[in-house]
């Protein structure tokens, strides 16, 4: 089985550290970008199993980063979660293409677990 591949779009370079940290530790080979644009430009390049896509960034949003992803062929079969410390946001996630949304703060534990299970419905 290949090692599965994360990347993790936040404009926060302290949770970038942290959650790149985590997922290495349990074996996943991780990408980081500070922000949609960013990302966009990796995803020419990459094809993660998984995106996990902050809502709140600047220069663009991560609802624009899953639209953009969601109608490009070439990216399809990319699962993404959105991470988000609003409800609000984390509601209207589901409603825009997102297959699933973790709430920060979050336990390593439960994180960790939302990442398995994701990968297991990929068949990972």
């Amino acid at each position: 089985m290949d090692q599965a591949k994360i990347m993790i779009v936040d404009n926060e370079p302290f949770t970038l550290k942290i959650v790149s940290k985590m997922l290495e530790k349990e074996g996943y080979a991780v990408s980081t970008a500070l922000n949609g644009v960013e990302c966009l430009e990796k995803l020419e390049h990459e094809k993660p199993d998984i995106l996990l896509m902050d809502i709140m960034m600047p220069e663009m949003s991560g609802w624009e980063v899953v639209k953009r992803v969601r109608d490009d062929p070439k990216l399809n079969g990319i699962t993404i979660l959105m991470l988000s410390a609003k409800q609000k946001e984390m509601d209207e996630g589901l409603l825009h293409l997102a297959d699933g949304y973790i709430a920060k703060p979050f336990d390593r534990k439960t994180f960790l677990a939302n990442i398995r299970t994701m990968l297991d419905k990929k068949g990972e």
